[in-house]
């Protein structure tokens, strides 16, 4: 490993994710391009130099040779389909060098499982996408695994992948770059403003809440759909061919919870998404959920024990920080 100007190596693989590989490059286009300057240089490199084809079909050819990695340079492990079935035994090996050397690594997407598999991420905390998050809790006990959008920690960034490897850059970018910077790349980038790292990845309903009874599961996809105007829960019960009482045993039994309670937390938590990431009036959310403006603070406290308002400037003030 050579000396050279610190960069951001992408490191890609063949089926490797092509948006957050996009995602993260674009911020860092732009910071050039606004600064003026090739301040925030990257390059993308791949074992054996040659050429990677992602999932979607598009080849990448590398940038620049593996070997010419300066010892500063921060290493961007992007991966995709597949690295929950089969090891990449190089990935591994270089990685492992690449931590004594002292690099800086991030995971994006699956990358975060490739740096898993590397045996660099024991007993950290780490973002994750939500499809790999089993298996890196069955696979790696001493890790532990977050539905977190990106997480930062000593010498070690991961992100859940998609978009949120935009925040991830941007909100480095708001730790060393001129505060204004991040704000214009995302204006730039049509994004509202850079998410947290602990905004939560808005998973599907039916993955949040399993349950072995098709009722149940219809019930959930029926409140699923009808978030804005929420329906009466003996209406969804005529929908799924039971009586009311039948289907808040059913729910009880399977989740612990009556239909009531389980609509009315569905509600404020894709609520809650749109009240972190979006500049919108947190009354219009409100109403867009179903709830009128002191109801749906007065539930908003309940469930997460601060004020919308409170929960949003928290969400758009926090900057990274650093864990040991």
């Amino acid at each position: 490993m050579t000396a050279s100007k610190p960069a951001f190596v992408f490191l890609i693989e063949d089926g490797f994710a092509m948006l957050p590989f996009t995602a993260a490059i674009e911020v860092l286009r732009l910071a050039n391009k606004l600064t003026s300057s090739g301040h925030y240089s990257y390059h993308v490199s791949s074992l054996g130099d040659a050429r990677v084809t992602a999932s979607n079909g598009v080849g990448i050819d590398p940038s620049r040779p593996i070997a010419q990695m300066g010892r500063e340079d921060r290493i961007v492990v992007v991966s995709g389909d597949g690295v929950c079935q089969a090891r990449n035994v190089g990935h591994s090996s270089f990685l492992h060098k690449a931590t004594r050397y002292g690099h800086e690594l991030w995971g994006l997407s699956s990358g975060v499982v490739r740096l898993a598999q590397a045996g660099v991420l024991s007993g950290r905390s780490v973002s994750a996408h939500w499809e790999d998050i089993p298996y890196l809790e069955q696979n790696f006990p001493s890790i532990t695994v977050t539905s977190s959008l990106f997480t930062f920690s000593q010498k070690i960034a991961t992100c859940a992948g998609g978009l949120s490897a935009a925040d991830l850059m941007l909100s480095h970018l708001r730790l060393a770059g001129p505060a204004p910077l991040a704000d214009e790349i995302s204006a730039r980038l049509i994004l509202d403003g850079t998410r947290a790292g602990r905004v939560v990845q808005k998973l599907p309903t039916r993955l949040k809440y399993r349950s072995s009874s098709p009722k149940v599961q219809l019930a959930l996809e029926l409140m699923d759909g009808f978030m804005d105007e929420p329906l009466p829960i003996s209406e969804i019960a005529a929908k799924v061919a039971v009586s009311q009482r039948q289907l808040e045993r059913l729910f009880m039994t399977e989740l612990g919870k009556t239909p009531k309670q389980l609509y009315l937390e569905l509600r404020l938590e894709s609520a809650r998404y749109d009240v972190l990431v979006s500049t919108r009036p947190i009354t219009s959310i409100g109403l867009d959920y179903g709830f009128n403006p002191n109801s749906f603070a007065r539930n908003y406290v309940k469930m997460f024990g601060i004020t919308p308002k409170a929960d949003r400037a928290g969400a758009k003030g926090q900057a990274p920080h650093k864990q040991g």
